[in-house]
């Protein structure tokens, strides 16, 4: 069994520009809306655990709003969006082989392999849609996986003029170092698994 989330949340402060305290109260929220499973029992030991899945559904609260008061329904509704492959048949995201768009988050988590070759993710927090950008190992600049629950006319985007996104990208470490987010969070993840 994996440590507590909690026990975790001061390492993903700076990663995600939150407060350990400010990350607590989206984890509340989050398993308020049953949107993480609650640990069973008190105390040390107990609550949510820290696994690729309850990181991914935080990364996807904090990237859906800035407000604790607005971790609602949006973010499960931008963390169930399905991929948007081929129409008519069911179809996975290219690099992780997940369906939804909390799912490539969390196994960009949990493979190293992965995560290192994804260098961005974007929220279109108006359109509930998010994308992946990443190297697709020899072929172009660029692959971009996205999830959406609508089709899109190119450049058009339906409900209001004025957008807000969010972006996950490379950051610079304490070291002035550039990082990848996706590898030091599954390092934290890795190293939590290890110590329990």
């Amino acid at each position: 069994m994996s440590i507590g989330l909690k026990t975790i949340l001061p390492l993903l402060s700076p990663i995600l520009g939150h407060s350990p305290a400010g990350l607590y109260e989206r984890q509340r929220s989050l398993v308020r809306l049953g949107a993480i499973p609650e640990g069973a029992g008190r105390g040390p030991g107990s609550g949510v655990r820290a696994t690729p899945d309850t990181v991914a559904m935080l990364i996807v609260s904090v990237m859906i709003t800035d407000s604790l008061s607005d971790v609602d329904g949006r973010v499960l509704e931008l963390a169930t969006c399905p991929y948007a492959g081929s129409k008519g048949k069911k179809s996975v995201c290219e690099l992780t082989g997940a369906e939804t768009f909390a799912g490539s988050i969390a196994a960009a988590l949990a493979d190293p392999e992965v995560g290192g070759r994804v260098y961005s993710v974007e929220v279109g927090r108006q359109s509930r849609s998010g994308t992946l950008y990443f190297n697709p190992r020899g072929r172009g600049r660029f692959g971009r996986s996205s999830f959406t629950r609508m089709r899109q006319q190119a450049g058009i985007r339906p409900d209001c003029a004025l957008t807000v996104d969010a972006q996950l990208g490379a950051f610079r470490n304490a070291s002035n170092e550039q990082k990848n987010p996706f590898l030091v969070i599954g390092d934290i993840l890795a190293s939590a698994e290890d110590s329990k």
